[in-house]
């Protein structure tokens, strides 16, 4: 087995279009609407969020992120395999091989640990589940500014076909938690690219909606107005809320993910 397998590609990803596909697609929350509250997102990107997983027209990918069982040796079967080790990579190619970003790891060296892991993930057959944990991606949904996603209780499931050079993952979902903390994360990253940049014109639209220089606490309050907040978050628990009711401060994300085998030729050499 090579060091950074076996290993597969993202080359979908979707967000559902409504509560019914989500619950349709395995997404487990127990938000109400079982992570369509940011299917607007999808909008935002020409060909959908899976043109950012697929190459362009120039043959580049806008983004590349790669998983890893850790601990599936070779030959071994899912049963046999029990319970492995997920950790998530972003990545760059090379010609036509793939690089893992050295981002990926704690302090950008890849002698530590990688940001996104997912340890004592089970496999039974070809069926994958990994246990909860609190993960932060960036997603390049707007040109220049990649957007931070934190999720808590995020865990990912899928259907696995072991490959010569990895493994490919169909009916995929990830599924989390966008918590008001990392709401506010998000909007504080807006406003501090958008005062380095105010002549960007992404940065007029969001202008347009929350003010530049407003509190983010008061601008918390006009983004949630536009995506409707679903569940409740509180002390490191998750539970269902009513709509419509104060008691809802976290939006459900579930993303719909498929994979492709595929080797990682190793660590790139970084900026």
């Amino acid at each position: 087995m090579a060091e950074w397998g076996p290993s597969g590609r993202v080359t979908y990803l979707e967000i559902p279009e409504s509560p019914q596909a989500g619950e349709d697609a395995g997404c487990g929350l127990v938000a109400f609407n079982q992570g369509a509250s940011l299917s607007a997102l999808g909008a935002l990107v020409d060909g959908g969020l899976s043109s950012l997983v697929q190459p362009d027209e120039m043959g580049e990918i806008s983004l590349i992120l790669m998983a890893q069982l850790k601990g599936w040796e070779e030959g071994q079967t899912g049963n046999q395999v029990g319970t492995v080790t997920m950790n998530l990579f972003t990545g760059e190619a090379v010609g036509d091989e793939f690089f893992i970003d050295p981002v990926s790891f704690e302090g950008g060296d890849p002698a530590n640990n990688p940001l996104i892991s997912f340890p004592d993930t089970s496999v039974t057959g070809a069926a994958l589940l990994t246990s909860e944990q609190n993960i932060s991606l960036n997603l390049p949904l707007i040109d220049g500014i990649p957007l931070p996603l934190g999720l808590a209780d995020t865990r990912v499931k899928g259907t696995l076909q072991m490959q010569a050079n990895g493994f490919a993952s169909q009916n995929g979902v990830l599924a989390g938690y966008f918590t008001k903390p990392a709401i506010l994360d998000l909007i504080v990253g807006l406003q501090a690219f958008c005062e380095a940049n105010p002549d960007s014109s992404i940065c007029g639209t969001i202008g347009a909606v929350i003010p530049p220089g407003t509190d983010p606490e008061v601008a918390y309050g006009i983004l949630t107005a536009l995506v409707q907040p679903d569940a409740n978050y509180e002390n490191g628990q998750a539970s269902a809320c009513a709509p419509g009711s104060g008691d809802c401060n976290a939006v459900g994300v579930c993303l719909l993910v498929e994979m492709q085998a595929q080797a990682i030729a190793g660590v790139s050499a970084g900026n």
